[in-house]
């Protein structure tokens, strides 16, 4: 099993887009997502979602600042050999968007069994 972490940083007014790439038989598990807006943000929003399966998550963020989101002992996987894309909204003028994401590959059929 192999991790790493991810991360992107845009200029202001930019969506931030960071993808983690499939590997043939093995599974994308997440298993954290931080961000931060350098102002309160008009319409943030930080999306992680399987980009031939469009399965994921979303969620609205309202405040300025860092914050994260821990995705449990599971994490979230997608389908064996997808790319995911995480996505960190456009905060507005003059604010600024970072994204960091730690991910990690399992293999297909031993996350299988892990999991039944």
């Amino acid at each position: 099993m192999q991790s790493a972490a991810y991360r992107g940083t845009e200029a202001a007014n930019t969506a931030v887009s960071v993808t983690v790439r499939g590997k043939i038989g093995q599974r994308v598990v997440l298993d954290a997502l931080a961000w931060s807006y350098s102002a309160a943000p008009a319409g943030g929003r930080i999306s992680a979602v399987g980009v031939t399966s469009s399965r994921g998550v979303s969620l609205d963020v309202t405040v300025a600042g860092a914050d994260s989101l821990p995705l449990g002992r599971y994490g979230i996987p997608f389908d064996a050999g997808e790319d995911v894309l995480i996505t960190l909204a456009p905060g507005g003028a003059a604010v600024v968007g970072s994204v960091s994401v730690v991910a990690r590959w399992v293999d297909d059929a031993r996350w299988q069994t892990a999991t039944s």
